[in-house]
């Protein structure tokens, strides 16, 4: 998704967070609040609804990249798949907690028609998919469980 006006999106990583973005921990001087994301998010909605563009990109299956085409690394040719617009999104009212949580991103939610590829070995870049399915409910789990102990 980007947003209503198609800019640039200002919450990408940048400078030393790009050196090592598994580190997630908090720098020493941050003294915003740890959901102070979310809470700018609902104050921005109690003005008005927040729209944004879902997009998406297609590519035609090509003899040789059947495996290649799953990286993240791999850049598409933007003449044979320019990013289409699929629909308007518009948020009018923020979710609870609880309700969030239920939406996060799992890649294991998806339909039985859809499934993650399987890797063949661990240099397959689908093997990455098959590990997140089996890691991100544990890492959900921790998050809300760090997340409530905070607002305790």
């Amino acid at each position: 998704m980007i947003p209503e006006d198609r800019g640039v999106d200002s919450g990408l990583v940048s400078g030393e967070d790009w050196e090592k973005p598994w580190q997630q921990k908090r720098r020493p001087e941050e003294t915003r609040p740890i959901d102070y994301l979310r809470q700018e998010y609902i104050e921005r909605l109690s003005q008005k609804p927040v729209i944004y563009h879902l997009q998406l990109r297609l590519h035609q299956d090509m003899e040789g990249d059947k495996t290649e085409i799953f990286t993240q690394e791999r850049e598409w040719n933007k003449e044979t798949s320019p990013w289409l617009d699929l629909a308007t999104v518009t948020i009018d009212r923020a979710l609870s907690f609880e309700e969030t949580e239920k939406l996060s991103f799992n890649i294991g939610r998806q339909p039985d028609s859809l499934g993650a590829v399987e890797g063949y070995s661990t240099q397959d870049p689908n093997s990455i998919n098959a590990a997140r399915i089996r890691i991100y409910g544990l890492s959900l789990a921790v998050r809300s469980f760090i997340y409530k102990k905070t607002k305790s």
